[in-house]
Parts: C-alpha cells; structure tokens; sequence
C-alpha cells in the first residue's frame, strides 16, 4: 500500500540592479528533502508486471543559480548587452525502503542507471578497469593473454601489459553534471540586431553504447574499424581486447564504455534588420508597424572531447512523463545544423 509522498522545501533569491539598471545580478537557492518517495520498483515476474509503484526511499536536493546581465557599452546608435547564466544542482538518494538494495531506472543490455544509497539520482552502475592482477584461481582468465582486458600504451606493470576488469557492480559513472552554463551576446546598431547564444555541460558522464556495439566482439554483428587494432599477440599494445564469440566478461559493462560528455555549443547565432518605422509606414499607410528580416543559425559548432555522435544526450522518461534514466548513449541522431531565414511583420 502507497503513502503520500512528504517533500519540505526552502528557497531563497537575491536581485540586485546597478548603475541605473545596467548591470543586474539575480542569485537563487534551493534545497528540498523528500521522503516515502514513489517510484518505479521491479518485481517477480510471477506478479505478471515487471514493475510497481513503491515508496522507494529518501532522496535530496539542492542547487544555486547565478544570473549576471549587463549593458556595457550603449550609445544613440549602438547597445551591447550580455548575459551569463550558471547552474549547479545534484539530487543525492540518502537510503532506500528496507528490502531495495538498487532500483532499476533504465538502460540496455546489463547497463544502466540506478538509484543507489549514498549516489547521485541515476547513477550508472558497472565494473571498472583496474591495473592489477591477484593471479587467483577465480582471477585465472584475466590473467590470460588477450582474456578480459583492455591494454594501455604505458601499461608496463606486468608481462603483458593487461588492465583487467573487476566486474563488481559499482557506481562508475555521474550522468548528472558538475555545473552548466550559458552565455548570450546581444549587439543593436542602426536597425541592425545580432544575437549569438553559447551554452555548455561540464563534467557529466556518458555510457557510450557506440563503443559497447562497434568493439563488443561478442557477436557477428558489424563492427567499427578500431577493432582491426585488437589484441591478437603477445607483445601487441593496444586499447581493445582480443575477439572472444559469445558473450563473456571482455564485454560486461565496466568504466570502458564512459566516457566524458562535457561540451560547449554554439547554440543560435541570428542577424537581423528592422526597416525604419517612417518607411514602413509610408509604404504600407501605417498598417503595418515593423518590418524585419532575419538569418539565423542553430547548433553551428561543438566543442567536445566525446566520441559520440552528440554529447547532448536526451533522458529517458517514463509513462508519467518524469524522467527515468540519465546519460546513456544509444546512438541517437545528433542535433542538425539548421540555417533558416525569415520576415518579422507586426501589424
């Protein structure tokens, strides 16, 4: 049986203006702390459900938001005005109901984001590469030339270069970023307008699902071309483990597949002109009260070291529209670059 979810919240603001209204400074915080909260939960499938709704545990949150706009340049003809956003916020799951070690959120193959005690909400779980190797009896195929490795140019600890994978389940990747920002120039000349938005992502993970299927070499599905480097001799130095068919412990998810999916982007990029209003009404008797035209430019350029298709990487949500899982990759179609021109009419 469900009880209500119980949520006690606290925020505060500070807005400040300067020098006659041209420099502002807007500051916001948050903290909230919810109990009994309903999620999700599997269940045995002999229920005839895969989940239910469960009061899963206590989660956390806060975060800050800085605003900074200024107008430092204005003149009759010419106004310069800029605008810097930063937003940092994490939601920390403080325990879960008695019986829930792990809550399943979404995800694909053995991967996928969790709700774990003492973690960020949709923490992604796996093993992870470690430099070592114990020579156990249950370590024995890691040991192996080309067994459960992956193998570094400057891995020179043992005979052959091996880093084996632990496979104990982990929080291996933050989905959620350390902070993100935005930054809008806006200039106004003699009718001219331009306008240029850059926003970004800093220290957010991905688990990259293009690197799982294109170097998994668990099938005899097509892979990418980085597998011609695979192990395949003592000696070789390589990052890809040697072809092993079948599904085996080189391809157990593991810190292989995260990747860092921080990025910065130039979001829009418009020019405008607007006619003088004394030629707009002379030509249309006063009907029509401003015209302008436009270019603009949509997702031109971005700067990333993340080697998949985008690093901007949509959620998943679930059947009541809240989301469900967080920075899994499973090669979506990148953003467009989109130019498009337009008319402005005001009547």
């Amino acid at each position: 049986q469900l009880s209500p979810e119980l949520t006690t919240s606290i925020e505060t603001g500070l807005e400040m203006r300067f020098f006659n209204r041209r420099v502002g400074f807007d500051f916001a915080y948050y903290t909230s702390k919810g109990q009994d909260q309903i999620l999700a939960a599997s269940v045995a499938p002999s229920t005839g459900y895969n989940n239910a709704w469960v009061n899963a545990g206590q989660l956390s949150s806060n975060g800050i938001e800085v605003t900074v706009d200024a107008i430092p340049f204005r003149t009759k003809d010419f106004e310069w005005n800029t605008q810097i956003n930063f937003t940092k916020s994490e939601t920390i799951v403080d325990e879960l109901a008695p019986g829930i070690e792990r809550l399943f959120l979404a995800g694909f193959s053995s991967a996928g984001t969790y709700l774990v005690a003492g973690n960020q909400y949709g923490a992604i779980l796996g093993g992870a590469y470690k430099r070592e190797q114990t020579g156990t009896d249950a370590d024995k195929d890691l040991n192996i030339p080309g067994g459960a490795v992956v193998i570094n140019d400057d891995a020179t600890s043992d005979e052959y270069g091996f880093e084996a994978v632990d496979p104990t389940q982990r929080a291996i990747g933050n989905p959620n970023p350390d902070f993100t920002y935005a930054v809008n120039l806006r200039a106004e000349y003699r009718g001219w307008d331009f306008d240029i938005l850059f926003n970004g992502v800093q220290g957010v993970d991905a688990l990259n699902s293009n690197i799982f299927y294109l170097e998994g070499l668990d099938n005899g599905l097509n892979y990418g071309t980085q597998i011609l480097r695979r192990w395949q001799n003592p000696g070789d130095i390589t990052d890809i483990p040697r072809f092993r068919f079948g599904s085996n412990i080189n391809n157990e998810i593991s810190s292989r597949y995260i990747e860092d999916a921080s990025y910065l982007r130039l979001r829009n990029v418009t020019v405008g002109y607007t006619f003088p209003t004394t030629m707009v009404n002379k030509s249309g008797n006063g009907i029509i009260k401003k015209l302008r035209f436009y270019v603009q430019g949509q997702n031109l350029a971005t700067f990333t070291n993340y080697s998949g298709l985008d690093p901007e990487i949509a959620p998943f949500y679930n059947a009541a529209g809240l989301v469900d899982g967080l920075g899994i990759d499973r090669s979506a179609q990148p953003r467009p670059i989109t130019v498009l021109s337009g008319i402005q009419l005001e009547f």
